[in-house]
């Protein structure tokens, strides 16, 4: 039973969503889009109220997850105009785990 709590505790503790509230939207640029496991990441450049440059790195799901809602690894380009929404970072880091994008061609994709 101590092993199956040992092991049993990191995972939880990897899909904790804790560190994430509310939902917000960001609209930009794509800088860069990871397609590795175990979480897709995407960064995102956008301007904040003041205009000043602000990069917002956008986790996903699995890849295997993406797959099923049609995502490749070509799906987006370094300069693609994307919207992502999704719950943002407490901390107030330009963090957030996104749950849906609106492409560069208009096309809405679960993430």
């Amino acid at each position: 039973i101590c092993g199956l709590f040992a092991v049993a505790a990191p995972l939880s503790a990897h899909h904790s969503t804790a560190m994430y509230s509310g939902s917000k939207t960001v609209t930009g640029k794509v800088l860069k889009f990871e397609w590795t496991n175990p979480h897709a990441h995407m960064y995102i450049e956008t301007k904040d109220e003041a205009g000043k440059t602000v990069v917002w790195d956008c986790e996903m799901m699995s890849l295997n997850h993406l797959r099923s809602y049609g995502w490749t690894s070509k799906t987006v380009k370094v300069g693609d105009v994307i919207s992502a929404t999704g719950a943002f970072a407490k901390s107030g880091d330009p963090a957030m785990i996104a749950s849906r994008m609106v492409l560069a061609g208009g096309r809405e994709i679960q993430s």
